[in-house]
């Protein structure tokens, strides 16, 4: 929608969020400008364990929720497996995000 229909950011707004959030994708023409200020600027190139870590964390997500739902159905076999997919994938979140994450 509206967003084509209105005007786009300038660079230095453009700039100042691809240092700050350093996407993957499409923003070959805002790193360039990056470059010429900053050389030492590196791109983000973990598009794979990023994409991995969502997956992880839907899977996370769910189990949160399920816990306390099985618990008030009093189905403790399916509680005590949820419980254990959330520690399983918090400890996954763990090394392999939150240990992972730069300052910027």
């Amino acid at each position: 929608g509206t967003s084509l229909l209105t005007k786009p950011d300038d660079d230095a707004t453009l700039m100042r969020f691809y240092r700050q959030v350093r996407p993957w994708g499409f923003w070959q023409p805002i790193y360039a400008k990056i470059l010429r200020d900053d050389p030492t600027f590196a791109k983000n190139t973990q598009a794979v364990r990023d994409l991995g870590n969502v997956a992880v964390g839907i899977v996370w997500q769910t189990s949160l929720v399920l816990v306390p739902v099985f618990l008030l159905v009093f189905r403790w076999t399916s509680m005590w497996i949820a419980l254990g997919v959330a520690i399983v994938t918090t400890y996954m979140l763990k090394r392999n995000w939150y240990d992972k994450l730069e300052d910027a």
